[in-house]
């Protein structure tokens, strides 16, 4: 397909005059229809200490919330898809939506030394299987729920929070001490990969849609 010069053009003209700025000012319109950064971005993991119960004292935890949105650096796999069924008519193939599934979220975190990150995750991760006792979401660690809901929210460039995608009932499936190399000059991290239910984005300005949601899915907030 060739580039339509022109299509654009009449674009960024229509653009002008339903934002009422002249054509001549397009340093306007790039304003208008700036985009967000890759690296501007939150992780939260709300009531964390909740989750871990009884070995806060244990491992002496710090301001979980804080430390765990501070030492984020890098998430992936936030997405789902739909798996298709497939329906054979003679010579012919017919594609229907069948179950959906969601991938595999992987938080990066820097490993701080005053906020424990490596402690804290690890704690997290013997919610889903206690490696000590042999047993799975342990009670007297993980309490009644070990999901959570995972928060990450995408920032505009005046850092306003702006778009969120929720991550409900999420649990860590895999904890690992990032590489250590004399060869480096970095930070040390602790990756964790996370399983998550189901993922929905919504602007944050949507209070309406966030209140429907908790109607429906209530615990998981």
């Amino acid at each position: 397909m060739a580039f339509n010069v022109e299509a654009v053009d009449e674009f960024w003209r229509q653009s002008a005059r339903e934002l009422d700025i002249d054509i001549t000012e397009g340093h306007k319109l790039t304003h208008m229809y700036d985009s967000f950064r890759a690296y501007g971005w939150i992780v939260r993991i709300p009531n964390i200490a909740g989750i871990l119960g009884t070995v806060d004292n244990f491992f002496n935890f710090t301001d979980t919330n804080d430390t765990l949105t501070l030492a984020a650096r890098r998430v992936t796999g936030l997405s789902y898809n739909v798996e298709t069924i497939d329906v054979n008519k003679v010579n012919d193939r017919f594609y229907y939506p069948g179950r959906p599934a969601t991938q595999t979220a992987t938080i990066s975190f820097d490993n701080m030394i005053k906020g424990d990150t490596a402690k804290l995750l690890y704690a997290w991760m013997r919610t889903t299987y206690d490696p000590i006792f042999g047993t799975h979401s342990n009670p007297v660690i993980a309490g009644d729920q070990f999901k959570r809901t995972i928060e990450v929210i995408q920032l505009d460039n005046q850092r306003n929070p702006k778009l969120v995608a929720k991550l409900y009932g999420a649990f860590p499936i895999k904890w690992s001490i990032g590489e250590l190399s004399y060869g480096t000059n970095d930070f040390a991290t602790i990756d964790c990969e996370i399983k998550y239910d189901m993922i929905v984005q919504y602007k944050t300005t949507d209070s309406a849609f966030e209140n429907f949601l908790g109607s429906l899915i209530p615990g998981l907030g």
